[in-house]
């Protein structure tokens, strides 16, 4: 009966909105309206917030409540998510919002043109300022917003060749690393933030093979080598750890407190002393012979450790079996 109940409420629902036709464009259409929230915030100003720590949102801005183009581009935005396969925090998110007043998370005067569609991602938005009703543009734009650039070194040498070009600004790099179990699901959101800085992204899984283990940690030298994650900047032959939590949000406010000038490519921005610490020179063959065998006997000792707890273990349990034992005979004898 309950579930009789629900589903001719959502049956009735869906006939009664003209905009919605299905449980999915129910959960895409959450976020019209302006009714205040706690802190004078709106409703679609919270939801960019939220969607935007580690996703990315579009916005249909319009005037008027055209049901047809509202629906086209939900639509539209589902097909692009689904033909890229796109999940989780990598999925385009579509929110309409009727425009009345001005708001705080939109500048007018970027605004050419309503109705519109504004891109949310990281700290900052794109507007379309285009024909909305227009497919081909609108995909156009997606695809170009959707550009994923990231560098996946798969052996030593070019992990190094990575650490050794940021001289003289020639490039700048984030790497990001993590281990299974503490993955930065939003690495692809950040690798598309950064884009626009130039700043290319590299891409490395926990743990590493030993020779690449042993030069990213030498080079590095203050990261740690037990880190479940990180994200490490290098620029100009100098490294910084980034410290707080890994997001597209964090990280593009943190590149934007130093970056003076984002938007002139030929501008390289000089990081303060105090956040920055010079790469290692690549290592000589006797270094990697030394740092090689120092893990390698590293590995045996934990080995041996192991052993040693596990021999310790068992031996504790049979003198404790053998001491109840005797504790059970000798209660026996005495009795008898």
């Amino acid at each position: 009966m309950k579930w009789l109940v629900v589903f001719l409420y959502y049956s009735t629902f869906i006939s009664a909105t003209p905009h919605v036709n299905s449980l999915r464009d129910i959960l895409t259409f959450p976020f019209e309206g302006t009714e205040p929230l706690t802190g004078g915030k709106t409703v679609t100003s919270s939801s960019i917030e939220a969607h935007t720590k580690y996703g990315r949102l579009v916005l249909y801005v319009h005037k008027d409540k055209s049901v047809p183009t509202r629906q086209n581009l939900m639509k539209w935005v589902r097909s692009y998510n689904n033909r890229k396969k796109h999940q989780g925090v990598d999925d385009i998110v579509f929110s309409p919002y009727y425009y009345k007043n001005t708001v705080d998370f939109i500048n007018e005067t970027g605004i050419d043109t309503f109705p519109n569609l504004i891109y949310f991602i990281g700290d900052h938005y794109e507007v379309f300022n285009e024909d909305v009703t227009n497919e081909i543009r609108v995909n156009s734009w997606f695809e170009k917003l959707d550009e994923v650039v990231v560098l996946q070194p798969q052996d030593r040498r070019s992990l190094d060749q990575i650490m050794s070009s940021t001289k003289n600004c020639s490039n700048t790099y984030l790497m990001i690393g993590d281990r299974s179990g503490c993955d930065i699901e939003s690495w692809s959101n950040i690798a598309r933030v950064l884009h626009r800085y130039g700043i290319q992204t590299v891409k490395l899984k926990l743990p590493l093979e030993i020779m690449s283990h042993i030069s990213l940690y030498r080079r590095l030298s203050y990261l740690d080598e037990n880190s479940c994650e990180f994200a490490v900047l290098l620029h100009k032959n100098n490294f910084t750890v980034f410290e707080d939590n890994i997001s597209p949000k964090n990280i593009e406010k943190w590149v934007k407190s130093w970056m003076l000038d984002a938007n002139d490519a030929k501008y390289c921005p000089i990081m303060p002393d105090y956040l920055q610490t010079e790469i290692k020179p690549e290592l000589t063959e006797l270094e990697d012979i030394y740092f090689t065998s120092e893990v390698e006997s590293a590995k045996k000792n934990k080995r041996i450790e192991f052993i040693l707890v596990g021999l310790t273990g068992g031996l504790a349990v049979i003198v404790l079996a053998y001491s109840i034992f005797w504790g059970l005979n000798g209660s026996a004898f005495a009795k008898s």
